[in-house]
């Protein structure tokens, strides 16, 4: 299992820290941090790519109903 910081998960989306813990609060499908001591919090790897790959799908599911209606 590999842990992924704030840092490299902002990294990976694109955007910044902030908004990955905006999206913690606000969004109840975002992969839920690990605390694993009082100042260490991190992400599951493989659940934040499951995450996008996710989000990659719907949006292809969304574009093609766009493109059949």
């Amino acid at each position: 299992m590999h842990f992924l910081s704030v840092e490299e998960v902002a990294e990976r989306r694109g955007m910044s820290t902030s908004k990955v813990w905006a999206l913690v609060h606000a969004d109840p499908t975002f992969p839920r941090p690990v605390r694993l001591s009082a100042r260490m919090t991190r992400w599951v790897a493989e659940e934040v790519t499951i995450y996008q790959i996710k989000q990659l799908a719907k949006r292809d599911r969304d574009k093609l109903a766009q493109e059949v209606a």
